[in-house]
C-alpha cells in the first residue's frame, strides 16, 4: 500500500475548510489546510508530493495559488470551489489549470465520491503510482 494522497484545502471559510479536511482525512488522504493566499503558498512550498488542490474561487489570489501549485506539482489535480452565482465557464477555468469546479455549498459525501471518481479517471495514468 502506497503513501496517502496529499491534498491541500485552500478555503477561506473555516467551517468548510475543516469539514473538508476532516472528511478527506477520514477517507485516508493526508490533508493540509490553508485559509488565505500566503498560507496556501507556504503550505505548497512545504509539500513535496501534492496530488490534489482544492481552491476556493472566492479567495483573493486563487489564480496565483493554482499557478504555484502547478509550477510545484505539474501533475496535481486542481478542483475549484465557488458559489453558484460565481462559477466561471469551465473553459476559462481550464485555461488556469483547473480540471473540475464544484458548487458551494458542498454536500461533503457527494463531494468525496465525485473527487474519487474524477481522480481515478484522471490519475490512473499517473506514473508516480499514488493513485490506483
Amino acid at each position: 500500500m502506497g503513501l496517502p494522497i496529499v491534498v491541500v484545502v485552500a478555503e477561506q471559510h473555516p467551517i468548510l475548510r475543516t469539514s473538508l479536511a476532516a472528511l478527506l482525512s477520514h477517507d485516508g488522504y493526508r490533508v493540509f489546510q490553508a485559509e488565505d493566499l500566503n498560507a496556501t503558498l507556504s503550505c505548497i512550498n512545504r509539500i513535496r508530493d501534492l496530488a490534489v488542490l482544492l481552491a476556493d474561487l472566492d479567495m483573493p489570489g486563487w489564480k496565483s495559488i493554482v499557478q504555484h501549485a502547478l509550477d510545484t506539482a505539474p501533475d496535481a489535480f486542481v478542483v475549484a470551489m465557488a458559489g453558484v452565482e460565481r462559477i466561471p465557464e469551465i473553459s476559462a477555468l481550464n485555461q488556469h489549470g483547473v480540471q473540475m469546479c464544484l458548487e458551494k455549498p458542498l454536500i461533503l459525501r457527494m463531494f468525496a465520491r465525485r473527487l474519487v471518481k474524477s481522480s481515478d479517471d484522471e490519475m490512473r495514468r499517473d506514473c508516480r503510482g499514488h493513485w490506483r
